[in-house]
């Protein structure tokens, strides 16, 4: 047990700054980037256990669990306005940067960026709440006014001129595998 908790309070004194900026970064409150902090601690403690140096760096796991507590708060609070000026999404990575696999993720990343704030409105919008804040289909259409059907298919056409924006630049990734060729 005393392992375990100077094991977190490590995790807690290495990343809680850079965690509560991740979040601020997505355009939340203080308070809230402080809330999101407690609960991504809580789910490093409760499976501490379930960490697989193996799988991926340390970093990528509790980034991995920042990104989906963040997401959860999103799907928790539809009526938080939702941030559209993507500015704020910028950089959003977590990788650390100190393998050949995270070089490739952050230019992945950094290309990506770059061609999703290219987009024009209403798709950069559709890409940013469904992608990034992991909104539905029907909880983008709510929030942007669109109808559902017009949202899915501006989300495949987002998706389209994505890839080929990176298959242009010569990035090959099968992220975007399930967009319609």
């Amino acid at each position: 047990m005393s392992d375990t908790l100077d094991n977190v309070e490590r995790l807690y004194k290495s990343y809680y700054d850079k965690l509560k900026f991740f979040f601020l970064k997505s355009g939340i409150t203080n308070e809230s980037a402080e809330e999101l902090c407690q609960e991504t601690f809580i789910k490093i403690y409760n499976n501490h256990k379930k960490y697989d140096p193996a799988k991926g760096s340390e970093n990528t796991w509790v980034y991995a669990i920042a990104k989906n507590e963040l997401i959860d708060f999103y799907r928790r609070n539809k009526n938080e306005k939702a941030v559209t000026d993507w500015e704020k999404w910028e950089n959003l990575t977590f990788s650390s940067g100190s393998s050949q696999n995270n070089a490739e993720e952050k230019l992945l990343m950094e290309k990506l960026n770059k061609s999703i704030h290219q987009l024009k409105e209403p798709e950069k919008s559709i890409v940013v709440l469904h992608c990034i804040h992991g909104k539905s289909i029907a909880e983008t259409s709510e929030r942007t006014g669109i109808a559902q059907r017009t949202v899915s298919r501006r989300l495949v056409s987002a998706f389209k001129l994505l890839k080929e924006e990176l298959r242009i630049s010569g990035i090959d990734k099968s992220w975007l595998q399930g967009a319609q060729e």
